[in-house]
């Protein structure tokens, strides 16, 4: 950007929009919530892909475990890892 051209601009007016001005008449978000999917995989996945090398380099323990014990897991404080695929649409795995 040039900054020198910009500077000549004085006088310009800006409106700044607030963050309401995106609700529709009934003051709902019109914007769809994210939708995650659920994908099956093998317990190889988890190494193979590198999701399981990059969070046990912060620090995290990483377990593979089947979907019916996703939620007693989820009581009892672990989380579900989502990732992002390559076109940047979040994904949650679990063990077939």
């Amino acid at each position: 950007m040039n900054l020198n051209k910009l500077r000549g601009n004085v006088g310009w007016l800006f409106k700044l929009q607030p963050p309401a001005i995106h609700l529709d008449p009934l003051g709902v978000n019109p914007l769809p919530p994210v939708e995650i999917e659920h994908v099956p995989v093998s317990f190889e996945f988890l190494r193979t892909s590198g999701i399981q090398q990059k969070l046990e380099a912060a620090g995290f323990e990483v377990n593979g475990v089947v979907e019916l014990r996703l939620a007693e897991l989820e009581m009892q404080g672990w989380e579900r890892v989502v990732e992002n695929d390559k076109y940047g649409k979040p994904r949650s795995y679990y063990l077939t």
